[in-house]
């Protein structure tokens, strides 16, 4: 009998060593708010008081004196979710960025109130702190709706709207057959009695589970991600807060007044997102006309974190076109710069390259600024356009020619408007063959003028957006050769 009673004491000890082992390694105090400043908060990080008396952690970044853009983060994101597209966008944009309450080094408000609509009001408190009258806005996940429920009671304040894996939509309903891949910790979340037991302990593990979780793409979420994410969620009230917003719900209100708006409005989304589903994307296109759609296959809940530079090249474009469309809009070559144009071949890299039927892009050819300002300003003052899309047909004879060769079917669509800046190019034609050829991109003169002495360069030199006949083929990227 003794050795029984001591067996199970041994048992209910090795127990009581194992919980208190799980406890220890769960256990995860809230972080002082000058610890996490120290970390996450250094320059060019501002704290500012608000009207409101909400003191918020804010990033004004980039170019001062350029156009503004608002970006707004996400749930149990924070402004760092921005820094790719800030690095990106910066040259020609300025960038607001700041945590929202009850996120990242804001923390907890005095009012407790962590509705969307509190945060809409913020962004305006943040708009007047600042002095800018107008603005662009981006919202991703909950920082979507946010954006949206913004730009409804305020339609004339800002210029365009860009929605990233955007919370607000009318929710599709659950498949009942399909097992849903929702991380354990916003399972754990949405109880809350459990919420509220467990609200000092935070395995690592599971912020990382919801992290890996949000991405498709894998190699996006490092460690520094992982610390930050799981040191921001210990500041003070955070947890609170998260727990406040976990219970509730999403109001449709900004989304059935979305047909009103009628700035431009760009709709980014990752395919495989688990989060917020790509059916949602579908919603906000069906609810607001004017809306531009870009998909991107095998990415996940953060486009602007997962592929920053292919996300930024499409709002970049966006924003470059949104800009120009708030006034009446003018001709094209009404846009042109004299002397930006440089001549060369623009030869594709993206694989598989743009078809058409049997036709294939091949290049994009660009003349000089001494054929180009002539021709934009006058039409008829050459013969040629200066500026063409030529396309071949792979299917056809291969034709040995006295240098190279080359397929014996050729198409070339010549601009019936072109515009160069010193950044961007526009091309609009209408082709017998292809219908209406369009092409926005966006031009880097410098990687060009810095090729020169080696007569080409592999690297992205012009990207952009080219539709033909009604389809759109996004991240369209050239390099250059400068021919003979």
């Amino acid at each position: 009998m003794a050795f029984i009673l001591r067996a199970i004491a041994t048992i209910l000890g090795l127990a009581a060593l194992a919980v208190g082992g799980v406890l220890w390694w769960a256990w995860a105090p809230d972080i002082p708010h000058d610890e996490l400043v120290a970390e996450y908060g250094q320059p060019p990080s501002q704290f500012v008081q608000l009207s409101s008396g909400v003191t918020v952690h804010l990033r004004d970044q980039g170019c001062s004196d350029c156009p503004a853009v608002f970006l707004i983060h996400g749930s149990n994101a924070s402004l760092h979710t921005w820094e790719r597209w800030v690095g990106l966008l910066g040259d020609d944009w300025r960038l607001v960025s700041f945590d929202m309450p009850g996120h990242g080094l804001t923390g907890a408000t005095n009012d407790g109130d962590y509705s969307i609509e509190r945060a809409a009001a913020l962004i305006d408190e943040v708009r007047v702190y600042l002095g800018i009258e107008d603005f662009n806005l981006a919202g991703s996940s909950r920082g979507g709706a946010i954006a949206l429920t913004y730009a409804v009671a305020n339609p004339d304040r800002f210029t365009s709207l860009a929605l990233l894996d955007a919370a607000g939509a009318p929710w599709p309903p659950a498949n009942p057959d399909e097992d849903e891949d929702e991380p354990f910790i916003y399972t754990l979340m949405a109880n809350p009695q459990v919420a509220q037991a467990l609200k000092g302990f935070l395995p690592r593990p599971l912020v990382e589970q919801a992290l890996r979780n949000g991405v498709s793409n894998q190699g996006a979420v490092t460690q520094p991600m992982i610390d930050r994410y799981y040191d921001l969620i210990r500041h003070p009230g955070n947890r609170d807060a998260t727990l406040e917003r976990a219970q509730m719900g999403y109001s449709l209100d900004a989304f059935n007044q979305a047909g009103t708006l009628t700035m431009p409005v760009l709709i980014l989304w990752g395919e495989d997102d688990n989060l917020v589903p790509i059916a949602l994307a579908a919603e906000f296109a069906a609810a607001i006309p004017q809306a531009q759609t870009v998909t991107y296959p095998g990415v996940g809940h953060t486009p602007m974190e997962e592929i920053p530079e292919q996300s930024a090249t499409d709002y970049r474009i966006f924003l470059a076109a949104a800009a120009g469309s708030s006034a009446p809009e003018p001709a094209a070559n009404s846009q042109h710069q004299p002397g930006t144009a440089l001549f060369g071949y623009y030869m594709p890299l993206q694989e598989p390259p743009v078809q058409v039927g049997d036709w294939v892009l091949d290049l994009f050819y660009l003349g000089s600024d001494w054929e180009v300002d002539p021709w934009v300003a006058d039409h008829a003052a050459s013969e040629y356009p200066p500026a063409a899309f030529d396309f071949s047909d792979p299917t056809s004879e291969w034709v040995q020619g006295e240098v190279g060769g080359g397929y014996s079917r050729q198409l070339r669509v010549w601009p019936d408007e072109l515009a160069v800046t010193a950044d961007t190019i526009s091309f609009d034609a209408v082709s017998e063959e292809l219908g209406v050829v369009r092409f926005r991109g966006h031009y880097r003169r410098d990687l060009i003028l810095a090729a020169e002495d080696a007569g080409g360069t592999d690297e992205v030199v012009l990207e952009g957006e080219l539709t033909i006949d009604g389809v759109v083929y996004s991240n369209i990227r050239f390099g250059w050769f400068a021919g003979d």
